[in-house]
């Protein structure tokens, strides 16, 4: 694994060096990086969410999702980023809850010439006043994975294949199921050092 920056064990730290390196390359940004904000993150072991925002050297604010391995010595990698500009309006919530997700897949090289699969996704969870706490992933080869929502995040990581489409399962404190969405319908579009794919899906 091929990784950006020197060795950390923080994983902000991880994250400034990819976005050092993205603004060394001005794409798709220069990143002030002085106007760097973390917002909200979510964790599971060997993977966390971030998401931040930054003024680029335009002074154009955008907001980026970052996708984080741990390595077995404990330092942390950014496995992957995606961002876009922040719009001038934020659009208004949905009167419903839902789950928006940004999803990877690739594959990881094994001993004896095999390959792995690697599969994340994670994102936002709108409540919508439904008190939504937990999320459920069913895939279409019947994968099941859950999550807790903390800090409005949800994150999945599996090392099984995990085939399209995905059903969401959102519940609330009680247990109920409040409601159910089909989402990552499509398959991922734009690559990814390490032989994978990256897509956010709304």
């Amino acid at each position: 694994m091929k990784v950006l920056g020197p060795k950390t064990f923080d994983p902000k730290e991880a994250i400034r060096h990819r976005l050092q390196f993205v603004s060394s390359r001005s794409h798709p940004c220069g990143v002030n990086m002085e106007t760097l904000r973390f917002l909200n993150a979510h964790a599971i072991p060997m993977h966390q969410l971030h998401y931040v925002a930054f003024e680029d050297i335009e002074k154009q604010p955008w907001r980026f999702t970052c996708f984080l391995n741990q390595h077995e010595d404990g330092s942390w990698y950014v496995k992957t980023s995606t961002g876009n500009r922040e719009p001038v309006q934020q659009l208004a919530r949905d009167s419903h809850p839902a789950v928006q997700l940004q999803w990877g897949l690739s594959k990881l090289p094994t001993l004896g010439g095999r390959s792995a699969s690697e599969f994340y996704a994670g994102g936002e969870v709108i409540d919508a006043g439904f008190d939504i706490v937990r999320i459920r992933l069913v895939s279409a080869n019947g994968i099941v994975l859950e999550d807790l929502v903390e800090n409005g995040l949800v994150l999945f990581w599996s090392d099984q294949e995990v085939i399209l489409p995905v059903q969401a399962e959102l519940y609330n404190r009680s247990g109920e199921l409040v409601i159910s969405q089909s989402t990552l319908t499509f398959p991922p579009l734009l690559p990814f050092q390490s032989g994978g794919t990256f897509r956010s899906i709304s």
